[in-house]
């Protein structure tokens, strides 16, 4: 995680939406598409993460409330 923690430092803020570290020590790449466990560990974070850049960056139009 030192490579990515280094990363992260060097970036703008602006670049960084979320830093997530799946809550696993043994996690690795191959367990964002096949690890049993990426649907309570990662996956709930990547379905708040969506939703949250969609409410940022492209929010859905105001619907009128007349009837």
């Amino acid at each position: 995680m030192q490579d990515v923690a280094s990363l992260v430092a060097e970036l703008p803020d602006e670049y960084i939406f979320d830093n997530y570290e799946v809550p696993f020590e043994q996690w690795n790449h191959l367990d964002f598409l096949y690890g049993i466990d990426a649907d309570t560990l990662l996956y709930p974070q990547v379905l708040e993460n969506m939703a949250r850049a969609q409410d940022e960056f492209y929010p859905l139009p105001q619907r009128s409330q007349e009837n």
